[in-house]
């Protein structure tokens, strides 16, 4: 984990810098996001330019899109 990735959620078009992190590792800070919210389990594995869309609580749905993989840890042979 800590991939940090650019994501855009329709239907904004401003792109936001999100880290992935391990339930232990999350600390409620701005741009973390726990794998296991709704939101980082449905974008854990796409690669840039995929994108998801799944239902919120109230019906809408949400759309969002990998714009770029800014940092992947095992990419950099970052194995810490």
């Amino acid at each position: 984990m800590n991939a940090k990735v650019l994501i855009t959620v329709e239907p904004s078009t401003k792109s936001s810098e999100i880290t992935l992190v391990y339930p232990h590792d999350f600390r409620g800070e701005a741009g973390q996001v726990n794998i296991i919210a709704p939101i980082g389990a449905a974008i854990l594995g796409l690669a840039e330019g995929q994108e998801i869309e799944w239902p919120q609580p109230d019906g809408q749905m949400m759309k969002v899109k990998i714009e770029k993989v800014l940092y992947q840890p095992e990419r950099e042979g970052d194995f810490n």
